[in-house]
Order: structure tokens, then C-alpha cells, then sequence
């Protein structure tokens, strides 16, 4: 799966990642393209305002992630892992950016993951810029097993672990 860049300009492609005014962007990978258009001039309007609604073919596009189920705002951008057997999410914290500001993110509190109780009963949870490192022991909840994150500040690691 990738990014490809569609441009009607005689074989012009933007390192930059902007898009051209008569070209568009598709996500490779699925059945289909995606146009993206719309929603990156949202993002580019104010970043806030336009993650607040993903296209719904695009996060159909992006697919699932193993069972793991994060409940965050859409200013943290999550990525997921397995790494030698074990699940991993990469979480980064974009709440609070913008263009001509100082780069500090703000704090996102009560961040919640959920992962199937057979996948792990604790998370290791390693943040940074500060590289805090703890472990979190989760409530059951049927089939579930239910974490809630540390504030996160610009971004951290978390591993499920203890797993059958």
C-alpha cells in the first residue's frame, strides 16, 4: 500500500507532497481510488477543523488493525505493528499545530485502547520526548481488555504484552 501521485502536467511530480491543482492523489492497495482532494484542502484550511472528518473511503482504504481498537482524537496519528510477535501501536500527537507557531503539541488526555483480551493483559507504554517508560495493567470487559493512556505529549510506543 502507498501514496501515488496523479498529475495531468506533463510528468511533473511535487517532492513537497502538494498536490497540483488539476491532479489528485489515490491510495494504492485497494480496489479502488480514493480522491483526497477534498479533504486535503480542509486539512490545509485549518488542521483541526478538517481532520475532525476523514473521508469514509479513505479510512475504509487504510483497512483494520488486528483487533486493536484506540479511542483518540484525530489529531494523534496511530500506526500499528506486530513486531516479533507482539502488537504494537506508534502513536504521534499533532493537537495543537499549526503554521507560524511554536511547535509545542498540546497534551491529549484519556486517550483509550482496547485490545482482544487472548492478545495481552498489560500495555508497555514508552513516551517521548521525555522517554517515560511505565506499564499499564487494563479492566476486562467481555471479550475486551480496556487501557487508559497516560497524557500523551508529542508521542509514545505502546506494546501489548502479556499475551497467550
Amino acid at each position: 500500500m502507498g501514496w501515488r501521485k496523479r498529475c495531468h502536467c506533463a510528468g511533473t511530480y511535487e517532492q513537497s507532497g502538494q498536490l497540483h491543482r488539476d491532479g489528485g492523489s489515490e491510495f494504492l492497495g485497494c480496489s479502488r481510488t480514493v480522491d483526497v482532494r477534498e479533504y486535503y484542502n480542509a486539512l490545509q484550511a485549518g488542521f483541526d477543523a478538517g481532520s475532525a472528518n476523514p473521508p469514509a473511503d479513505l479510512l475504509h482504504a487504510l483497512g483494520g488493525n488486528d483487533g486493536i481498537q484506540l479511542d483518540a482524537p484525530p489529531t494523534v496519528a496511530a500506526n500499528f505493528a506486530m513486531v516479533n510477535g507482539v502488537p504494537h501501536s506508534y502513536l504521534a500527537n499533532f493537537g495543537g499545530l499549526g503554521p507560524g507557531k511554536v511547535a509545542v503539541a498540546a497534551p491529549v488526555h484519556s486517550i483509550h485502547v482496547k485490545v482482544p483480551a487472548a492478545m495481552g493483559h498489560s500495555l508497555f507504554l514508552s513516551s517521548f520526548p521525555r522517554r517515560n517508560a511505565s506499564r499499564a495493567h487494563g479492566e476486562k470487559r467481555g471479550d475486551l481488555i480496556e487501557f487508559t493512556l497516560p497524557p500523551l505529549e508529542r508521542g509514545a510506543v505502546v506494546s501489548v504484552i502479556g499475551g497467550k
